[in-house]
C-alpha cells in the first residue's frame, strides 16, 4: 500500500478531461475510459502536479471541509484503485 510520503503520477499514456462535472480518464493503450467525481478530478489533477499523497489528502480536506481522517481515506482508496488498473506509476526519486 502506498505512504502519504509517496508521490504518484499518470502514466504516459493517460490523458483526462473534464466534461461537466465529471472527469473522463482515457487509457490511450487499452482504449478504455473511466468516469471520476469532483474529487477524483481533484485528486488527478493534483497527481499531475506530483503532490504527495499527505499533500493532496491537506487539499482535499481544506477544499472540501471534511475531516483529515476522511480525506486520506478517499486519497488512498482512489490512488490504490489507479494503480490497480495501472494508470497511474510512482514518480522516479
Amino acid at each position: 500500500m502506498s505512504t502519504h510520503a509517496e508521490v504518484w503520477q499518470p502514466a504516459i499514456y493517460m490523458i483526462s478531461t473534464q466534461v461537466g462535472h465529471e472527469g473522463v480518464l482515457l487509457d490511450l493503450n487499452s482504449k478504455d475510459y473511466y468516469t471520476v467525481n469532483k474529487t477524483g478530478i481533484v485528486i488527478w489533477e493534483l497527481l499531475t502536479q506530483k503532490k504527495t499523497l499527505a499533500e493532496i489528502a491537506n487539499i482535499l480536506h481544506a477544499q472540501f471541509q471534511v475531516s483529515l481522517e476522511d480525506a486520506r481515506m478517499s486519497t488512498n482508496r482512489f490512488v490504490h484503485s489507479l494503480a490497480s488498473n495501472g494508470l497511474i506509476e510512482v514518480c522516479p526519486d
